[in-house]
């Protein structure tokens, strides 16, 4: 009997694009899926979108919730699934047509946990930027493997892979405003007894260029340094001293990331901080180094020196933006 497959979609005021989105999910080559529209409180005419395409299409299962943001949204549709596996698609992105078919095919009469390909960046002028796969086949170390995903060598993404239903049994998803993938996709990763990468490109990533933003809210803030500390308890104690080392690295590079986006008044550098840059400090970016050294000789300064490293990115998002529309 062919397995299905559960494809979630979270789904917030992204009309536009919506239609789209579930166009290439009902016309996928692999017909044994059933299609969960989670409509997470939208103010435009999403909700309307998902009835129309549910009354014409029995493998749609549309649910409409109070908004309560994407993983409550991700979770409710985790709880319908009826599918032997699990995939997600946002509902302003798209998958080729065949990529459903392709993951089943990869799965081993779905013996494998996890299967996975690759993500294709796609910017407002159609122009097509796949990202490159960082292993292929069968992945024959599992604690090596999230050294990599922690180490931010391998994407976090939840998109473009297939999960065993069961995978998500006991996975936390806290509601952080940042950081969701990289919890869930560590958890996931933990609990799969095999994984397996496909090199294809199976998920139409829509990127769309807004303004920079470094100075961020302190609730942002404060998320996202709670998101590394999730992350740094699911790990810490492993038997794993490549694992360990991996979480330590992550700890010290988020912190100098939360001092990029303002956070330095309200996370100074402690003496735990200083010594994971005395052990770790040469992985790091050579403007990391220098945002950590210039905050660790004085706030203002930092600043002065972030303000720098800020107008410089900014620069270089222009830059790309004008190499993209005349690509």
């Amino acid at each position: 009997m062919k397995m299905k497959v559960s494809i979630i979609v979270p789904i917030y005021n992204v009309e536009s694009y919506l239609p789209a989105c579930i166009e290439s999910l009902i016309h996928q080559s692999y017909s044994n899926i059933e299609i969960i529209l989670v409509n997470d409180g939208s103010s435009d005419h999403c909700k309307d979108i998902v009835d129309e395409y549910a009354s014409s299409d029995s493998r749609i299962i549309p649910i409409h919730k109070i908004n309560s943001g994407p993983a409550e949204a991700r979770r409710t549709g985790i709880n319908s699934a009826q599918g032997d596996y699990i995939a997600f698609c946002d509902g302003d992105d798209y998958l080729p047509l065949d990529a459903i078919e392709q993951l089943v095919a990869a799965s081993d009469n779905g013996n494998i946990d996890i299967v996975a390909g690759t993500v294709t960046y796609v910017y407002p002028n159609l122009v097509k930027k796949r990202i490159p796969l960082y292993m292929s086949g069968s992945v024959n170390d599992k604690w090596l493997y999230i050294n990599h995903l922690i180490r931010m060598n391998i994407p976090w993404m939840l998109v473009a892979k297939i999960f065993k239903k069961e995978l998500f049994n006991g996975v936390q998803m806290p509601t952080f405003k940042v950081g969701q993938d990289a919890i869930v996709m560590l958890q996931l990763a933990t609990n799969a007894g095999s994984i397996y990468y496909i090199d294809s490109s199976l998920y139409c990533y829509n990127q769309r260029f807004s303004s920079a933003t470094y100075n961020l809210s302190k609730p942002f803030l404060i998320d996202f340094y709670r998101y590394a500390q999730f992350i740094y308890s699911l790990f810490e104690d492993v038997p794993n001293d490549i694992v360990v080392d991996a979480v330590k690295f992550f700890k010290l590079r988020h912190f100098v990331l939360i001092l990029h986006k303002g956070g330095a008044n309200l996370f100074p550098i402690t003496s735990e901080l200083r010594a994971l840059y005395k052990a770790y400090g040469s992985q790091l970016k050579a403007w990391e180094r220098i945002l950590f050294l210039s905050f660790d000789i004085h706030l203002y300064f930092g600043q002065v020196v972030n303000s720098l490293i800020i107008e410089l990115r900014k620069i270089k998002l222009r830059l790309t933006k004008c190499i993209i529309s005349y690509a």
